[in-house]
């Protein structure tokens, strides 16, 4: 079963800033609800797990996720990975993120993702579980990366040391 996911949300920030934690493997994962990062395996590589519910079905997912494209002249991202969680399935997933500065300021991000399931996770999805699931965890994405990205702001301000890993 795929899924196709299209969102767009606003960050009161700059593209810049916004950019820094899109590209920071650990800022990206800590706005995932149920979501670990485990380590580094290579270049703009990382395996990690997430942790899913899909109506009746909680599982956790363990697989990688690589950064194929950053482009920040373009101010685009793209992302590919794959999970599986056993007796459940796997999971695919291709996502891009576009920033753009917003008309009433700070940045306009648009995502696109999409996603591929393939086992009882692709069964339990086709009867309707998914797509809920899906933008839930994906309204919690936007939600913490907001809140992520003003801490940002506010340590830079402060003169505080960033930490975190940069792709």
């Amino acid at each position: 079963m795929a899924i196709e996911i299209r969102q767009e949300f606003t960050v009161p920030s700059s593209v810049d800033t916004v950019w820094e934690v899109l590209t920071d493997p650990d800022a990206v994962v800590s706005c995932l609800p149920g979501a670990r990062l485990r380590g580094k395996i290579g270049d703009r590589v990382y395996s990690g797990e997430i942790g899913v519910r899909a109506g009746p079905v909680v599982a956790v997912f363990a697989g990688i996720l690589r950064f194929d494209e950053l482009d920040k002249s373009k101010r685009r991202a793209r992302m590919t990975g794959s999970g599986k969680a056993r007796a459940i399935g796997r999971i695919d997933l291709a996502m891009s993120s576009f920033l753009s500065e917003a008309s009433t300021g700070g940045t306009q991000v648009r995502i696109l993702q999409s996603l591929k399931l393939r086992g009882r996770i692709g069964l339990i999805g086709s009867s309707g579980f998914a797509r809920p699931a899906a933008d839930a965890l994906f309204g919690r994405f936007a939600k913490n990366l907001r809140t992520k990205v003003a801490e940002r702001e506010r340590r830079s301000a402060d003169g505080d040391e960033i930490s975190g890993g940069r792709v």
